[in-house]
């Protein structure tokens, strides 16, 4: 059997790989731990890594996080934060000043405090907020401090109570005159006057206005009768007539029309349409 017989040169080239392995391995492991930083650890999410509780990135570095007096590191553990009754400025927290007849609250934005009830906060102090008689404090001081009990309404900074004339009633007294006509009377100058209402007429649910039944139209304050042609008959709002279907208006009346071949009376009853395929020239409906 012949000896296998193996180039020199090929040789070389295996023992100078093998050799140079275990160095390339350690390079390897030596350049990853280089690139995390101390005071890190691997990220969660692909192969990155991320900075330590208490520790954050600045330069591909991780270092602590400087907490100033009165704060702590919170929950994220990326920042920090004041603690209650401190406000954050910068770099620093500084103590939120409350005053007289004021609470604090734990809101990120503002001034820190709020006023109690019965207060309205006025540059950096709140004041108390005076009621006049007749009146309470209202729950949207901000929209209106006070308002009038029933029976009074707002005039400047008093509680008036509301003068009724005879046939009205009590409306909303943070408003307006606090008073509106019952049903059937109408205002005129402070009043409360009765609604005339004709033969053939009824008042509105809502409103003051009435309006006229069903077949009378309002003409004068009075309701008048539709005149309703022979082959007419009363729409549906029920104050116009229209003609019948096959019929169509001629001076106020009702005729017929001579519906010619091939067409039909249209959708309104009141005009005749070609059938399809025929196309309308004068009076008559000619094939396309």
């Amino acid at each position: 059997m012949k000896a296998l017989k193996l180039n020199p040169l090929f040789l070389i080239a295996l023992f100078s790989v093998t050799c140079y392995l275990p160095s390339f391995n350690a390079d390897s492991q030596s350049l990853i731990t280089q690139t995390t930083p101390e005071n890190s650890h691997k990220s969660r999410y692909g192969d990155s890594w991320e900075c330590n509780r208490g520790f954050r990135d600045l330069n591909d570095k991780c270092v602590a996080i400087e907490i100033p007096a009165n704060a702590f590191l919170s929950p994220s553990g990326k920042t920090w934060e004041c603690h209650r009754g401190y406000t954050k400025q910068d770099d620093t927290c500084n103590k939120i000043i409350v005053p007289d007849n004021a609470y604090l609250v734990d809101n990120i934005y503002g001034k820190g405090w709020k006023c109690d009830r019965g207060y309205l906060k006025s540059k950096q102090t709140c004041e108390k907020i005076e009621v006049p008689e007749n009146g309470y404090l209202s729950e949207t001081p901000l929209v209106s401090a006070w308002l009038c009990e029933d029976g009074f309404k707002r005039t400047d900074n008093q509680c008036l109570e509301i003068v009724i004339p005879e046939n009205a009633q009590v409306k909303n007294s943070h408003g307006g005159k606090g008073w509106e006509c019952r049903r059937r009377f109408i205002e005129s100058d402070g009043e409360c006057l009765p609604i005339e209402i004709p033969e053939n007429g009824f008042q509105q649910p809502y409103g003051k206005q009435w309006i006229c039944n069903r077949g009378f139209l309002k003409v004068n304050d009075q309701c008048s009768k539709i005149e309703v042609p022979l082959f007419a008959h009363l729409d549906k709002t029920g104050y116009k007539w229209k003609c019948n279907r096959g019929y169509k208006i001629s001076n106020e009346n009702c005729v017929s029309f001579n519906i010619p071949d091939n067409a039909h009376i249209g959708y309104s009853g009141n005009l005749w349409r070609c059938n399809k395929g025929f196309q309308k020239q004068n009076d008559q409906c000619i094939g396309n």
